[in-house]
């Protein structure tokens, strides 16, 4: 096998092992209550900015939340919203986002209460909302498959060598 080809198989390699390895690592966050989603606004800058993607636990209990918290909530037109909890009240909990002048209009309750936020990773959400189009899906598709192609092709020429050699 020719230095450039080795490169080529090692990249390959490098890259299916990193598909396979964020595959792994969603299942696993989906499996223990863990949702990423992806943050549209840039209400919460500088904290989580536009284009993270934010994880949330939602097996996070209601009333373990405390002031200072970032919660995600489900908005009554079914939005969903990541704000930080500005104080908790018998009627529920009042939220503004960071980059944000006023208040949320609503009280976030137990009933429209989706978890607390772990951690976020920045630029990440554009990534995942253009994987999430039909055109996103196409082209991930496209990809893996390449280098599913190009990976078998790099295998089965080191082995009809080896076999060569012999």
């Amino acid at each position: 096998m020719d230095k450039t080809t080795k490169i080529i198989k090692a990249s390959v390699d490098a890259l299916m092992t990193a598909i396979l390895i964020f595959g792994i690592t969603f299942i696993i966050f989906f499996a223990i209550g863990i949702k990423p989603y992806v943050v549209i606004s840039g209400s919460m800058e500088p904290a989580v900015h536009k284009g993270s993607l934010s994880f949330i636990n939602t097996h996070s209990r209601f009333e373990d939340v405390k002031k200072d918290d970032i919660i995600a909530y489900k908005t009554v037109t079914g939005d969903r919203v990541t704000h930080r909890v500005r104080e908790v009240t018998e009627q529920g909990l009042v939220t503004r986002g960071d980059a944000n002048e006023v208040d949320d209009v609503a009280l976030t309750t137990e009933k429209n209460f989706l978890g607390i936020n772990i951690f976020s990773i920045p630029l990440l959400g554009y990534i995942i909302g253009t994987l999430q189009t039909k055109k996103g899906k196409i082209i991930l598709g496209t990809i893996i498959v390449l280098i599913l192609v190009a990976s078998f092709l790099l295998d089965d020429k080191s082995v009809g060598k080896r076999d060569k050699n012999k």
